[in-house]
């Protein structure tokens, strides 16, 4: 028999009771920072997604009356504290960043600030980096809130240099979402401490694409596409088993993993609930399966076209037209992959890690090539900003329009790996 958790003992204690001339405004204020303070050991201890809101009212000594007096849900509470978080650190960020004169200065303060708080502060950095992404559809407009303001303190940085920045915005959020993510596997790795190193080599690349752009600039995207009708239903004579799949993409991407649930499976798939429990046990691993598949998928559009004879470069250009035409004519797939807001059940972060961590390892150039030798954290970041880039494409135009950047994508991948001399062998 599963154990049970145990329930909570309070962390905090409420206000002295009875009229001791404390306004009503301060008890709130009190109780919402206590529940704030529950939501961050909460979500510590197990994780957001089996946070509840009587844990939450327990922990800070208040009832679930007052809880629900003061946010809507336990995903506000999440939100809510997530940007006060955020404030926080970004406050302390962009006082290391304006204290310095010159903006290289500057700049290599303010990386340096972000990972001693993300260093000092482990429990909220994991929340604001890790739990956020499964903190549902809604926390996806708070994180992007958050990195747009280190995305204005870079670009503020790169404006103070001696002549104009060439480095367009979109370079700039590939900066941050990289770092983002280099923080990102420390925190799931448990080796913060690593982080002490990361901002000497973040700021190189941000010198490096500096300089690349001001030579070079990145390529425009190309024209989009016209949409592609998402892939037709399965016929009703299909095996059951790919119904089942085909329905699962089909209401993830719509709803997000919250909103599968066996019925709406069963439904989809013009099959019976009974037929679902003969291929699968839980839709848990229904939806398993169908993320693994994606992830084969993108993995086998790429991966011949990195095996040729071809430089380097040429290969990186051709692979990824190869997963962005293949992205075009899957689109579910292409979602359920990139769109991080659809969430999953335990364990996908794990399993996304590693298909990333594979996916990134296809665009590294071999240590036996002239190019060899990439560090990790340099990987790590470029891997986090090209991710970025797709989602923020994702959102604007579907699948159908990430092939107008592949030659974007083929810069930022190439041009830190090459380096400034080595533009001139960059076809894009």
């Amino acid at each position: 028999m599963a154990s049970q958790r145990k329930t909570p003992e309070p962390l905090f204690k409420p206000l002295p009771s009875g009229n001791r001339g404390i306004s009503p405004e301060r008890v709130a204020h009190h109780q919402r920072m206590r529940l704030m303070g529950a939501m961050l050991h909460a979500c510590d201890q197990h994780g957001f997604a089996t946070v509840t809101v009587s844990e939450l009212a327990r922990l800070a000594s208040v009832s679930n009356r007052d809880f629900y007096e003061l946010f809507s849900s336990k995903e506000a509470c999440f939100l809510e504290t997530h940007d006060f978080i955020v404030a926080e650190g970004t406050a302390r960020v962009a006082a290391a960043f304006r204290a310095q004169d010159d903006w290289r200065d500057g700049l290599r303060d303010g990386f340096d600030a972000f990972f001693t708080v993300v260093q000092e502060e482990p429990t909220a950095a994991h929340l604001v980096i890790v739990d956020a992404l499964t903190a549902g559809p809604q926390a996806r407009a708070h994180r992007r809130r958050a990195m747009a303001a280190f995305e204005r303190m870079l670009r503020e940085g790169l404006e103070q240099a001696g002549r104009p920045s060439r480095v367009d915005d979109v370079t700039v959020g590939a900066i941050i979402a990289g770092t983002r993510r280099v923080v990102y596997r420390h925190l799931r790795d448990g080796t913060i401490d690593e982080l002490r190193q990361a901002g000497g080599p973040i700021m190189e690349l941000v010198l490096l694409l500096w300089e690349a752009a001001g030579r070079r600039p990145l390529p425009q995207p190309g024209e989009t596409a016209a949409p592609v009708a998402p892939v037709s239903t399965p016929p009703a004579d299909a095996p059951a088993r790919e119904r089942i799949l085909a329905a699962v993409v089909e209401l993830a991407v719509a709803d997000g993993y919250a909103g599968l649930s066996l019925p709406a499976i069963a439904k989809t798939a013009r099959c019976s609930i009974q037929t679902f429990y003969k291929h699968f046990a839980t839709k848990e691993a229904a939806f398993g399966e169908a993320l693994s598949r994606a992830h084969d998928a993108a993995l086998a559009a790429v991966g011949p076209t990195m095996v040729s004879d071809a430089p380097w470069p040429q290969r990186v250009a051709e692979a990824v037209t190869a997963f962005f035409e293949d992205c075009a004519q899957h689109p579910g797939e292409c979602e359920l992959l990139l769109r991080s807001e659809i969430g999953g059940p335990p364990g996908t972060l794990d399993r996304t890690d590693a298909a990333f961590a594979a996916f990134v390892a296809l665009f590294v150039p071999p240590p036996s090539s002239p190019h060899g030798g990439v560090p990790e954290l340099l990987v790590e970041c470029l891997g986090g900003g090209l991710m970025h880039i797709l989602q923020e494409r994702l959102a604007l135009t579907g699948p159908a329009g990430l092939p107008a950047i592949a030659d974007q994508v083929t810069y930022l991948v190439v041009v830190p790996v090459l380096g400034v001399e080595g533009l001139a062998a960059l076809s894009v």
